[in-house]
Formats: C-alpha cells, sequence, structure tokens
C-alpha cells in the first residue's frame, strides 16, 4: 500500500522523462523513486503537476506506454521519507551517514506536523472508512503520546 497517489494528466509513452500528473505535494522532492502502474521510476525533481524522471523501467520493472488517468505512487517502504520529507538513504550516500544522522533530530521535529495531520489519500472508495475509524485515531494517539513525553521531559528537567 502506498502513502502518496496522484494521477497521470496526459499519455506517457516508453521513453518520456517527464510525467505530468494532477498533483506531486504528497511525494518527496527528490531524488526518489515511485511507480507508475506496475513501472517503478525514479524522478530527480518535481514542481507542483511534473515529475523530471531522470530512469525509468527500475527494479526490474519495465518502461511502458501508460495511458492519462494511471496511478502514480510512492513505495510503501517510503513512510519514513515521508514523514521526514526526504530520503534518508540518498542523503546518506550524498552527504554522508554523520550528516544524515546530525540531521535526523531537526527533521524529526519538522515532521510532527506530518504525523498530525496524515492523509491517507491512498484509502479511497470503501477503504476511506479505515481512515476514519483507525488509522485517524491512531494519529490522536501519537499526538497524545507525543505530549505526554514532552510534558514528562520537562517536568523531569525541572524536578531537579
Amino acid at each position: 500500500m502506498s502513502y502518496a497517489v496522484t494521477s497521470l494528466t496526459a499519455d506517457i509513452n516508453a521513453i518520456t522523462t517527464t510525467f505530468a500528473v494532477v498533483d506531486t505535494t504528497d511525494f518527496l522532492d527528490g531524488p526518489d523513486d515511485a511507480y507508475v502502474g506496475a513501472e517503478k521510476f525514479r524522478y530527480t525533481s518535481k514542481d507542483a503537476t511534473h515529475f523530471l524522471v531522470v530512469s525509468r523501467g527500475q527494479g526490474g520493472t519495465d518502461a511502458v506506454k501508460h495511458d492519462e488517468g494511471a496511478k502514480v505512487k510512492n513505495e510503501s517502504s517510503n513512510i519514513l521519507n515521508n514523514v521526514l520529507g526526504y530520503n534518508v538513504a540518498t542523503t546518506a550516500a550524498s552527504y554522508g551517514t554523520t550528516a544524515a544522522i546530525v540531521g535526523l533530530g531537526w527533521n524529526l521535529l519538522n515532521s510532527v506536523p506530518r504525523m498530525i495531520a496524515w492523509n491517507y489519500s491512498y484509502l479511497d472508495g470503501q477503504l476511506v472508512m479505515i481512515k476514519y475509524l483507525i488509522l485517524w485515531p491512531i494519529s490522536a494517539g501519537f499526538v497524545f503520546s507525543l505530549g505526554m513525553v514532552f510534558i514528562t521531559t520537562v517536568m523531569s528537567i525541572f524536578r531537579r
């Protein structure tokens, strides 16, 4: 299951390197991997309605024609990347492990709003009830737990 979903607004052939889509808001800025249909592709950047694709047919998939309306989604393993707002593996490879670890604390702090207001846009139709009955209460529980940890930490600091 994926965490960011959009759809193509124009047909693409097997060699197209720019994908026009409805909206890219929920996707990482790039570089990152995503899928159109069953084809995996890597994009280097994006704007509000386009992915600039460097390579298609990644991970043993084939670059093929896709029709307007085809779903474009990120990988389900990217939940941490979506929460942080960047691809952890790419950052570690580009800037080194130390830089990735140092930036992690700040990025976790900046990611709290994403965790609170997770939109679960990939759930539609009858699955939307899962969002209302299960996932949003879990998000609310996360916010409550985060608040309790913060309060407990502050109280333990001032007790000394």
